[in-house]
């Protein structure tokens, strides 16, 4: 199976697209594009300082299938937590 590349222009677009209206949303401190060989994801971050918790929206997407993505919620106290769980998610 032919693996479809990230920088192929019609998907590249909608990816891109995609990355700036979640830009828009203004409930979100912090937002990025994340990628690695086998997993693209958006990724948007919300701080609670008053209630000391981070929320992690990530929108996961298989780099064979753009159209199609899965939300994880990673509701933590500690960023790097964070970050291990969203570096441990894998596509099937």
């Amino acid at each position: 199976m032919r693996r479809l590349c990230f920088w192929d222009y019609e998907k590249g677009l909608a990816y891109a697209n995609a990355a700036f209206v979640k830009g828009e949303t203004t409930w979100v401190d912090t937002n990025y594009v994340y990628e690695r060989e086998y997993m693209y994801a958006l990724i948007m971050e919300r701080n609670l300082v008053d209630e000391g918790i981070l929320y992690f929206y990530v929108e996961v997407f298989d780099p064979d299938d753009l159209n199609t993505s899965y939300l994880v919620v990673v509701k933590v106290k500690d960023r790097q937590q964070a970050y291990a769980i969203i570096n441990s998610i894998k596509m099937k």
